[in-house]
């Protein structure tokens, strides 16, 4: 495609960035739907995310999204967040709107529902316990939209207890917090799992859980996308248990972001999630 002077540039800031998947999906979507326009990924140093910002509004890019460690730090930049972002406290999408101003957005938790709806149709939140290991940055947009769907208590169960202790303060009675020592014991009676850690990641330690007290019935959804069938997923598969991995998150999180700065609402395809594995897997 031939790009012209009305281009719309749109990116992603982070540091690193080189492992972002976010240019693969979104210059898939500017091709599919023939945009003029192209998807960068920027390295932005923490101690230059100011400078990164003014450029981002001097260049004229109409938006990014925001990944580690800016999703928190940005914040200062934004003259106007919606919702989800606030009540979350971090912001993973920047679109600069026609007066100039910047409008600070939250998607992961979307994402995280929206593929969970793609695996798990069935699954109902109302009355029913979820347990979530991990307590970082996307654990805070998983309980939100946990708790958001009607789910009764969410058990949150953290290498540092600390941690987990402020997402409680965050979320108030829904959540109660266990330390990790009891994670095998506290899957009893929940019906959905979700793993919210690295562990278990490409160059990580393994995620060590035991599934013998997770109903037969019950989700396991693991958010980590590399490798796609990770550890957690295969025992769960094994015990019958439907299970969700976390590349769906990563795909629908992306549609109110490319919907915001090019005016389509793309479609998270077979087509999309095979060009994004086949980019995992390069």
């Amino acid at each position: 495609m031939i790009l012209s002077r009305n281009i719309t540039i749109c990116g992603v800031i982070g540091y690193p960035i080189s492992h972002s998947l976010s240019p693969v999906l979104h210059n898939f979507w500017i091709k599919k739907y023939k945009q003029n326009g192209t998807y960068i990924p920027f390295a932005v140093d923490p101690n230059k995310l100011n400078e990164a910002i003014v450029g981002i509004i001097n260049l004229g890019i109409k938006g990014v999204n925001v990944t580690l460690p800016h999703k928190e730090s940005v914040l200062k930049y934004v003259q106007q967040l919606t919702d989800n972002a606030k009540e979350i406290g971090a912001v993973n999408t920047l679109t600069l709107n026609k007066e100039g101003k910047i409008i600070g957005d939250n998607t992961d938790a979307f994402g995280f529902l929206a593929n969970l709806k793609d695996f798990a149709p069935h699954l109902r939140f109302a009355s029913q316990k979820a347990i979530i290991l991990g307590a970082g940055g996307v654990a805070k947009s998983v309980c939100f939209a946990l708790i958001n769907s009607g789910i009764s208590e969410v058990i949150v169960v953290n290498r540092n207890k600390e941690r987990a202790e402020k997402l409680k303060e965050k979320f108030g009675t829904n959540i109660r917090v266990e330390i990790w020592e009891n994670r095998d014991q506290a899957l009893e009676d929940v019906s959905i799992l979700i793993n919210c850690t690295s562990l278990g990641m490409n160059g990580q330690p393994a995620l060590e859980i035991s599934l013998e007290k997770l109903p037969p019935d019950a989700v396991v959804n693991d958010l980590v996308y590399t490798p796609i069938n990770t550890r957690l997923l295969i025992e769960a598969r094994k015990r019958g248990h439907i299970s969700v991995d976390g590349l769906g998150m990563l795909l629908h999180q992306a549609k109110p972001a490319f919907h915001s700065w090019f005016d389509i609402q793309p479609e998270v395809s077979i087509e999309l999630r095979n060009h994004v594995l086949a980019s995992i897997n390069q």
